[in-house]
């Protein structure tokens, strides 16, 4: 005598999540319940994974529910992917000549930022009265008598008093 079947059931963390997500549709939600949720979604990654997967399933069941019941199987299925792909293209409108300049853009300001902190001090050279550079330390005599040590890659502007 053959068996039936046994019903498939989904895998624990989605049907786990499915059940969250049930409940957090319910208006009278409360706040050890929030954060249980909060604590289950970040137990596991898979948490996450099996709930994104469940959200798609509830959109699914969605769309499908907004589908006319008189289409036949085929217009059914070609609707849905009308609103699939709908749903799923991107709100703004896709430039493809516009991926070159911004990754050039994006490359240029990598090689700015990699060269800008050696050169962050570029004109305190020009601009003080006394400067060195890596790895240079220099003692040096003012004029009122007073001396400076400089250590390396120091610059420094002197104003002093008239006499």
């Amino acid at each position: 005598m053959p068996q039936e079947p046994e019903q498939a059931m989904p895998p624990k963390p989605l049907q786990e999540a499915i059940d969250w997500l049930v409940k957090l549709r319910d208006e009278n939600l409360s706040d050890a319940e929030s954060h249980a949720f909060a604590d289950w979604l970040t137990q596991d990654v898979a948490h996450a994974d099996a709930f994104a997967k469940a959200e798609r399933l509830f959109d699914n069941m969605v769309l499908a529910a907004q589908l006319p019941l008189s289409a036949t199987t085929n217009s059914l299925t070609a609707q849905a992917m009308q609103i699939r792909r709908a749903k799923s293209s991107p709100p703004w409108n896709y430039r493809p000549w516009l991926t070159i300049p911004l990754v050039l853009a994006a490359a240029w300001l990598f090689a700015v930022t990699l060269v800008l902190p050696s050169q962050a001090h570029l004109f305190d050279s020009y601009f003080s009265d006394y400067h060195t550079n890596t790895g240079e330390i220099r003692d040096i005599q003012l004029a009122d008598g007073s001396r400076i040590l400089l250590n390396t890659d120091t610059a420094v502007s002197v104003d002093l008093p008239n006499k």
